[in-house]
């Protein structure tokens, strides 16, 4: 069974919160940038087709000719951060449609929204020039389309793959979400990934390429490294405790000196905060909790629903803690379903009491002030421009100098 489609009326508050939160991320696009976005700005001022994110750093090149025509001394990277921050706004306002098609009403979907736009991991990416805001934010419209429309959702899912590689862990869900359609909607899929794919490895087989680097190089890309179990770093319990609870709050001190985007610090375990990593525990045992009430009762509503986000949820994660672990922006996608499936879930435990209205919007409320407060904390510890010598001041007692 599937849900009916949102009407019109139903749609506009979805603009609205995609719209308010673009318009956040655009008014805090960070002026001091990452090392991997400083080097995807370099990318995408050379069109680089990186095997990765095939798609990303072409169309970022076509976004830069006419925004440093029009402002040539503008940084590359805040253009790119600029196109990222409407990518966020889409994807906020996705979350709160998916929330509305699973059960979720008005309150409590534009609640997951708020937690999804305030959420540590997706306003990073939305305000710098990373590469998860437009692919996450296309494979949660597949996942919207792909109850109603399974080629249209294919074609969403191929732009989404091409956009980061990734995205392919939401296939198998989607598949199965189609149904009996699904060869509609993996035709489609394979036609937007393969036909790239395929024009690129013939051209390097012309240039005289071996064909075994190049087809590894294009479709495995950054999974044909070393095993990641070989590489220094955190141990694997720390490393999953930092980029899950990352994905959603802040853990690291305030910044307190910059050179490129590079903090002087490093990245710390959520428990040297402990009362912060408590807060993030009991929220997501929350969210899980509401999470599975909603994936029962999204079980009888709109099992293709189900099936795109569970499926995404069940793969994009292990693949997540066996890859890369300790990079919240790989949890984000599985944090965009797991929000829609638990702002359904406190629907039903709302109708399942005696006043179902005052209770979710009492639910709505818990959500969106602690929306409110994570947001608060990410403004004042991590978000926003380059800081004033003043600012580094009065957080840190004393300025730190640049490496």
């Amino acid at each position: 069974m599937t849900a009916p489609a949102p009407s019109p009326a139903r749609t506009w508050p979805a603009v609205l919160a995609g719209g308010a939160a673009a318009l956040v991320y655009l008014s805090t696009l960070a002026h001091t940038q990452g090392p991997d976005a400083l080097a995807y700005a370099e990318l995408a001022r050379a069109r680089d087709l990186h095997p990765q994110h095939l798609l990303q750093h072409l169309l970022g090149g076509v976004a830069l000719a006419p925004a440093q025509a029009l402002a040539p001394g503008l940084h590359p990277a805040l253009v790119l951060a600029a196109g990222n921050a409407l990518a966020g706004g889409l994807g906020v306002g996705l979350c709160w449609l998916l929330a509305a098609r699973a059960g979720a009403g008005p309150l409590l979907a534009t609640a997951a929204a708020a937690l999804f736009a305030t959420a540590h991991g997706w306003w990073t990416v939305s305000t710098t020039a990373e590469v998860h805001a437009a692919p996450v934010a296309v494979q949660a419209l597949a996942a919207l389309w792909v109850g109603r429309r399974p080629a249209a959702a294919g074609l969403a899912h191929g732009a989404a793959a091409l956009l980061h590689k990734t995205m392919i862990l939401g296939l198998p869900g989607l598949l199965l979400a189609a149904g009996a359609r699904a060869g509609l909607l993996l035709l489609g899929a394979a036609l937007v990934v393969g036909l790239p794919y395929a024009a690129l490895i013939g051209r390097d087989l012309a240039r005289g390429d071996p064909l075994e680097g190049t087809a590894t190089h294009w479709l495995l890309g950054e999974l044909a490294q070393p095993p990641p179990a070989a590489r220094p770093g955190p141990g694997r319990a720390v490393a999953a405790s930092r980029g899950l609870g990352g994905a959603w709050v802040h853990f690291s001190p305030p910044r307190c000196g910059f050179d490129q985007g590079r903090p002087d610090f490093p990245n710390h375990h959520p428990m040297q905060r402990r009362q912060l990593w408590r807060g993030v525990q009991v929220g997501g045992a929350l969210a899980l909790a509401m999470g599975l009430l909603g994936a029962v009762a999204l079980a009888r509503r709109d099992r293709p629903l189900l099936w795109a986000l569970a499926g995404w949820i069940a793969l994009a994660v292990p693949a997540a803690l066996w890859f890369e672990p300790d990079n919240p922006e790989y949890y984000l996608g599985p944090l965009l379903a797991l929000l829609v499936l638990a702002a359904g879930g406190a629907q039903r435990l709302a109708r399942a009491t005696p006043a179902p209205a005052p209770v979710a919007a009492l639910l709505a409320l818990g959500g969106l002030l602690a929306a409110g407060a994570v947001g608060a904390h990410h403004l004042a510890s991590d978000i926003g421009p380059a800081m004033h010598p003043r600012e580094t001041v009065r957080r840190c007692g004393a300025p730190v100098p640049a490496r």
